[in-house]
């Protein structure tokens, strides 16, 4: 995804990651990417949701990325979050 990331023409910053910078050797918050010419973009990613179910082979692991213009993001500190998707056939208070 790293390398992906840096072969496009932006100059993007990792906001939600890997973890801290200390504690990630890539893809962590505060990580620039891209060639660094054109917009400004945060980015929040998760590389790989699952990787216990991947590593044994089996369906159902996630990658997940988001962008928006500088400031469009929450720049969050590294913590575990529960996550949930609702289709556009529910409410709009399906999810709350």
């Amino acid at each position: 995804m790293r390398t992906a990331l840096n072969e496009i023409d932006f100059k993007g910053r990792i906001v939600i990651g890997e973890g801290e910078r200390d504690e990630a050797p890539m893809l962590y918050i505060g990580e620039e990417v891209g060639s660094g010419k054109n917009d400004e973009v945060d980015i929040a990613l998760d590389p790989l949701e699952g990787t216990t179910i991947t590593a044994k082979g089996m369906p159902n692991s996630l990658s997940v990325i988001a962008a928006a213009q500088k400031g469009g993001l929450l720049y969050a500190p590294d913590a575990y979050m529960n996550k949930i998707a609702v289709g556009g056939q529910l409410p709009k208070d399906a999810g709350d």
